[in-house]
Order: C-alpha cells, then sequence, then structure tokens
C-alpha cells in the first residue's frame, strides 16, 4: 500500500493523516489528525478541550486526581489521589475539619483534649456537664436534654439512658 505521507506503527505501514499510532501497539482512525493526541496508548483525545488520565479521557474542565480518576475543581479536591469534597484540609488521603483536628505525618489528630473538650459542629467546646453532647454546634447536658432534629429539648422523663443519640460522651 502507498501512501503520500507514511509511518510505521508496530511494523505496519499506515497513513498518518487518517490514523493514529497509540504505544506502538494500535493503529486508531481518526477524525481530525492535527488535534489528536494518544492517551496512556488506549484512546485519543484532543488536549484543547479534552484531558487524559490514566488511559482515561474527559472533558477539559476537569482535573486528574489519581490513576484514573478525575475531579470537578469547583466542588472537589484531590488529597492523595483520592477525591475529596472542596473547602476542607487535606490529610493523607482524607480531609478534615482543621478546627478540630490537625494533620500530622498524613494522619488526622484531633486539636483538643477528649478529657475537657468536643467538637459541635466545627466548633471546639468546653465539656461543662457531666454528659455534655452536641446537638449541631450547641452543646449540651445529656442527662436532661435530647437533641432532636438539631434542637436542643428537654428529655423524655421516661428516657433513663445519658445518650447523645449519636455518641456517649462521658
Amino acid at each position: 500500500m502507498c501512501f503520500q505521507f507514511s509511518a510505521v506503527c508496530n511494523g505496519i505501514t499506515y497513513d498518518p493523516t487518517a490514523y493514529v499510532c497509540c504505544n506502538n501497539l494500535t493503529r486508531v482512525p481518526i477524525t481530525n489528525p492535527s488535534a489528536v493526541t494518544c492517551c496512556a496508548g488506549v484512546a485519543l483525545y484532543d488536549p484543547l478541550t479534552q484531558i487524559c488520565c490514566g488511559g482515561a479521557v474527559n472533558s477539559s474542565n476537569m482535573q486528574c486526581c489519581g490513576t484514573n480518576g478525575f475531579i470537578d475543581p469547583t466542588f472537589q479536591q484531590c488529597c492523595n489521589g483520592v477525591p475529596r469534597p472542596l473547602g476542607e484540609t487535606c490529610c493523607g488521603s482524607t480531609t478534615l475539619d482543621s478546627t478540630c483536628y490537625t494533620c500530622v505525618n498524613n494522619v488526622p489528630v484531633l486539636a483538643y483534649s477528649q478529657a475537657t473538650h468536643m467538637c459541635c459542629g466545627g466548633s471546639i467546646q468546653r465539656k461543662i456537664y457531666q454528659y455534655s453532647c452536641c446537638c449541631g454546634s450547641v452543646l449540651f447536658d445529656a442527662s436532661i436534654q435530647s437533641c432532636c432534629n438539631g434542637i436542643v429539648v428537654p428529655k423524655d422523663p421516661n428516657d433513663n439512658s445519658n445518650c447523645c443519640r449519636m455518641y456517649n460522651f462521658k
């Protein structure tokens, strides 16, 4: 076969104006030869409108995260190769509330003493009751109060527990 322009892919001659050789393994037909690039030897993409992450292709408004992952940077961040919500502090492959935690060697560590304080809704509160509990960002006394749908209410007289309904802090 004779082409005006030719190239070789894995020992086979092909027309580079109609095909692209990816990773010397395959010839993939293309529609716009001037704007196409090989993505990890697997797929073709247009670097002007798309991105390649580990062999996967997505729109250019996304960002690579990890080996094959994508994130939308308007809503997410990449923490050590793992997509996580935007707005929190990365710590290893997770995010944390930097008000209540610090990051030491990529491990979340409490930023307060659990013996005397607790984190309520992103705010460190001093435990002032024997049975201190959180209801959102409000500290309450679980021996006489409960948290219902985010509102501190008087405790039901038949309830003998000192439970926060999620955690029992003493």
